[in-house]
């Protein structure tokens, strides 16, 4: 996951991309687009938004999603 800037909407975004060692496999792929069709479904302020989705020029399947500030999993856990 990567921060990004949204120049259209100026806004800074996180970007979800897929393993490379794992691009290319059909159930992955699927199992990547399942995740961006729930995550969009799902409209509560516990779930991120999903923003856009979809494959870049280079076939590299990605989700945009609302930038989340807070502490890491880890550190909620300790």
């Amino acid at each position: 996951v990567w921060r990004a800037r949204d120049r259209t909407l100026d806004r800074d975004v996180a970007v979800k991309l897929m393993a490379r060692h794992v691009r290319g496999l059909a159930s992955f792929e699927e199992r990547f687009a399942r995740e961006a069709r729930a995550a969009e479904a799902v409209r509560d302020r516990h779930v991120v938004q999903v923003l856009d989705h979809g494959t870049s020029e280079d076939g590299e399947p990605y989700l945009v999603l609302e930038l989340l500030e807070g502490e890491s999993l880890g550190a909620r856990l300790q």
